[in-house]
Parts: structure tokens; sequence; C-alpha cells
């Protein structure tokens, strides 16, 4: 049986509390692979400790399969048009998709290799709920899309 959801971590949302927090709320909601989506993987504050090779070994140390798909990612030209004032969701969605097309990807492969696993992660470097490309690819999938951030206290 194939899952119809995903679950998403983004690393500004993590980014404070580290790798290895982040990697045990995902093995503990059931993660076995993490798709990291993002386009680059080192710039921005305390990035280096979330680069492709630390994520990776962290991931291999947790018993998470760790999966690059930089194809999936999106530039910051276009992360700015999707956070652009006023842009609808049904723009965020036909401007990510065209970009997707634009790079060879075709979307019934892709949602086919990630629902090859029964709790795959989509992890990118956006805090939840700034048009991040992890829930526009979650939408265009057809998939719900869960996110797992840290808790606050409070």
């Amino acid at each position: 049986m194939t899952a119809k959801r995903v679950f998403t971590a983004g690393v500004m949302d993590w980014g404070a509390q580290g790798v290895p927090e982040m990697l045990s709320a995902l093995t503990g909601a059931g993660v076995t692979h993490l798709w990291d989506v993002r386009d680059g993987t080192t710039s921005g504050p305390f990035m280096s400790k979330w680069a492709e090779k630390n994520l990776s070994a962290a991931c291999a140390t947790a018993g998470v399969e760790y999966v690059r798909r930089r194809n999936l990612g999106v530039p910051k030209q276009l992360r700015e048009v999707l956070r652009g004032p006023g842009v609808t969701g049904a723009e965020q969605l036909e401007a990510y998709a065209a970009h997707l097309g634009g790079r060879g990807v075709e979307l019934p492969g892709v949602l086919a290799d990630l629902l090859a696993h029964p709790e795959p992660a989509l992890l990118c470097a956006c805090r939840s709920g700034q048009a991040c490309h992890r829930f526009l690819l979650a939408d265009l999938l057809g998939v719900r899309a869960l996110n797992v951030a840290p808790q606050v206290e409070g």
C-alpha cells in the first residue's frame, strides 16, 4: 500500500534546534526516507550543519535514507516570485509546475518514487508557511503534507 501523505520539515524551523532533533521528530513520526528538495544546501545562517554531506551522515546514523533531489528545488529568483505580494496559491502552483517542467521533471515519476516508501518526508530551507515549495510539491502530487516542526515552549 502506498502512502497518501508526506511529512515535511524546514531547515529554518529547525536550524537552532539542530539536525538530530529534527531527525528524532521525523523518525518518531515513522519517516524512513528524507528527500532534500533544496536548490542549494549551504547558504544562510547556521547552514553548514545542514550541508548535504553532514545531513546525509546524520540520516545514516538515525536509520533514515537521505535522497538528494535538487531538481525539485526552487532557485532564489523563483522563491521571490512565489512569495511576492498578491501572488495567489493558484499562481504559485502554476509557476512552480512550469519551473519543474523546465527542468524536465515528470510529476508521475516523482510521485511513484516518493510513494514507494511508506513514510517519506520532504526537506527544504523554508520556514513553514512561507509559500514553501514542499507544500506546493505535495499539492502538485496530490498528497497531504504534514509538517513536523519543533515544539514551542510557551
